[in-house]
């Protein structure tokens, strides 16, 4: 499993970076370590985080074409963000996780795998129907879905975070009059910061220092596999239990790329 990580910099704060995963929809899924960065979900948490001053890592794992987010995958998206966090480099109190559609749905999957790890969540048009309700209770949400979806079904969400309430977990849903795996216009926005918090009920930061931050994205990296605590690169162009290396440095395929963002696709 292939990734990108892009680094979020504000030089006038000297907090520990939080740690925000994003998983992308059914039709990103490849081998190519590359269509996942396509999804406007990526462009918005970036501008979120940079605009906001919130020194972050940010990563974004790409689902290979013969898998979909939960079971086996939860297992390496664990071993992925387990890396950052046991080198020190995040705050561990501090990691998100977003997704939409596949990716909102698998992002349900990760509250349910691993209760009281993540600050907070945000699944898009997701369908949490498969989860384990009182594990997801554990962690703080904010879920949106669109009436005009024909795959992942608002009444479905609403009643699942009916039964989250019950238990006392701290969710919201917005629910917008469109289609949200339809809509090519439609944003993955982090809700607004409210108090000093990224999302609801998450951990308190400091307040936004501005435009002064900046984001670098850096090489294509590879996930830990599932059978070890590291990996080595596999031979060019291959697989290797789940693992994808890029063979040759790839062109950006981000528009909203700015003088002061950097892309590097060396290895």
């Amino acid at each position: 499993m292939g990734y990108h990580k892009c680094v979020i910099t504000n030089e006038n704060s000297t907090e520990a970076p939080i740690l925000v995963v994003y998983l992308h929809g059914g039709s990103s899924k490849g081998n190519d370590n590359e269509k996942q960065l396509l999804e406007p979900g990526t462009d918005s948490i970036a501008r979120y985080l940079e605009t906001h001053g919130i020194n972050a890592i940010f990563l974004i794992p790409q689902c290979p074409t013969d898998k979909s987010w939960g079971g086996p995958m939860n297992t390496m998206l664990k071993a992925m963000i387990d890396r950052y966090a046991s080198e020190g480099v995040a705050d561990t109190n501090r990691i998100y996780i977003f997704g939409g559609s596949m990716g909102g749905t698998g992002t349900w999957g990760m509250l349910s795998a691993y209760p009281n790890f993540f600050a907070a969540a945000m699944p898009v048009a997701a369908n949490p129907s498969k989860t384990v309700v009182e594990n997801v209770a554990t962690t703080p949400a904010y879920t949106v879905m669109g009436t005009a979806d024909a795959i992942m079904k608002v009444e479905t969400a609403a009643s699942f975070v009916e039964e989250l309430k019950a238990l006392d977990d701290d969710v919201r849903m917005d629910v917008e009059e469109v289609g949200l795996t339809k809509q090519p216009a439609y944003r993955v926005t982090p809700p607004p910061v409210s108090n000093g918090c990224l999302a609801t009920g998450a951990a308190p930061r400091r307040p936004s220092c501005g435009p002064q931050a900046s984001a670098k994205w850096c090489p294509p990296s590879s996930s830990l596999s599932t059978a070890s605590v590291s990996a080595t690169p596999s031979p060019a162009n291959s697989l290797s239990e789940g693992i994808y290396w890029p063979t040759a440095p790839q062109k950006s395929p981000r528009p909203w790329r700015q003088p002061h963002i950097s892309l590097v696709h060396t290895l």
